[in-house]
């Protein structure tokens, strides 16, 4: 029976560090270090063994120099990051709201003139239709939304301040990191300045509107929340604390919850032999897999960045990923991070 070994790639510190702090007795070395020098088809010691889903997978298949920038991007840009929902979390005390596959985007009343910045530091001027929606003294954080499924075409429409590529997109509001209090209370700010918004799951014809939440304090009302949007086509959910104050980065009071994870991979070349297929490598762990390309338009090339879904198998890889969407907001980050 033929092995296939996981590939990661691991640069000489990380390596030294880990290495060290196990011959002179120290913590050993991180489970995602563990995991990915793993064989498909070993079983690994139980210790060792991960969860095939759930968890906060961002050890075991995240990390890495591409999670440290996304991490410190969102510090230096001031938005929120959410981790992997881990079973067992109290929820008490939290709200739901659907995860939408939007471009992340703040609303930034401190430039001059005010215009929305992308996750990664791009600055998007809307046309002036939308302009007039906004206000002026509150910093809002949300996403820039035209449907479920419809990330690629959201991307396209907002990179020119056109009324026409603009005229479907809304702006949907997820927070005012500019508004005092707890989570509940900024949301209720911009209700007040915006206008109430739609009820959970469900948005208004409104260009600028407030994302609907619902109280989420148990498992089985996540359950019951997360299915009846994965019903609708939607991705899953945002949990968040309604109490929380804002913070820049991942914050231990927010997390995303959806029936299969996802992360993102560059493109390395195109497998036209038998099934077709890209081998990518998985930006925040270096791993490198396959992803079945069935699609009647071309593939993306080399070097592009594109998200899968994939569930977490036992040895650390992607589990039957699939191919979710072209990423190139995302592109500007390789160079920064070296990956």
């Amino acid at each position: 029976m033929r092995r296939c070994c996981i590939k990661r790639k691991r640069n000489g510190p990380e390596t030294d560090d880990e290495e060290q702090s196990q011959e002179e007795g120290g913590p050993p070395a991180p489970v995602h270090a563990r995991v990915a020098s793993l064989h498909f088809g070993h079983k690994p010691p139980p210790e060792e063994r991960l969860r095939p889903s759930g968890g906060n997978h961002f050890a075991a298949f995240g990390g890495g120099r591409f999670g440290a920038r996304r991490q410190q991007d969102a510090i230096n840009f001031g938005i929120s990051l959410a981790s992997n929902f881990s079973p067992g979390t109290d929820l008490r005390g939290f709200v739901a709201m659907e995860k939408l596959d939007g471009v992340r985007a703040t609303w930034e009343v401190a430039r001059d003139p005010p215009c929305f910045r992308t996750r990664r530091g791009n600055e998007l001027t809307p046309p002036p239709s939308m302009l007039a929606l906004l206000p002026r003294d509150l910093r809002l954080d949300g996403e820039l939304w035209l449907g479920r499924g419809r990330f690629e075409q959201t991307w396209a429409a907002v990179q020119r301040p056109q009324e026409a590529t603009w005229s479907e997109v809304k702006f949907m509001v997820f927070d005012a990191p500019g508004a005092r209090g707890g989570f509940e209370e900024r949301l209720e700010t911009a209700r007040e300045r915006l206008g109430r918004g739609g009820a959970f799951a469900e948005a208004t014809s409104d260009r600028v509107q407030v994302v609907g939440t619902r109280a989420c304090e148990d498992v089985t009302t996540k359950e019951a929340l997360l299915e009846h949007v994965c019903q609708r086509g939607g991705e899953g959910l945002i949990l968040r604390r309604a109490s929380s104050r804002f913070v820049a980065g991942h914050s231990p009071d927010l997390f995303k919850c959806k029936r299969w994870l996802d992360a993102e991979a560059k493109v390395l070349k195109y497998r036209a032999k038998g099934k077709d297929s890209l081998r990518c490598q998985a930006l925040d762990s270096g791993v490198t897999f396959d992803l079945t390309w069935n699609r009647s338009t071309a593939p993306p090339p080399p070097g592009s960045i594109v998200s899968f879904a994939y569930q977490l198998g036992l040895q650390g890889g992607p589990r039957f990923p699939k191919f979710l969407r072209e990423r190139p907001d995302l592109e500007g980050m390789l160079e920064r991070t070296g990956c």
